[in-house]
């Protein structure tokens, strides 16, 4: 693990409006808790939803 420990406290995760719109999109899931993300979980949706869009987006050209 990186960074100071005794400075633990006081580490910064930089986080702006997409924050926000992530936890509007995961808060009738299983991912509502912060403690339930896993980086693993969190890239599903991500790619579920991207899929989903482009899918979207592909049938308005038939």
């Amino acid at each position: 693990m990186g960074g100071n420990q005794r400075a633990r406290v006081d580490y910064l995760v930089h986080c702006g409006p997409a924050m926000g719109a992530f936890n509007q999109v995961v808060a009738d899931t299983g991912l509502h808790s912060w403690r339930a993300r896993a980086v693993e979980a969190i890239a599903d949706i991500l790619m579920d939803g991207a899929a989903a869009h482009l899918t979207a987006r592909v049938r308005e050209f038939d």
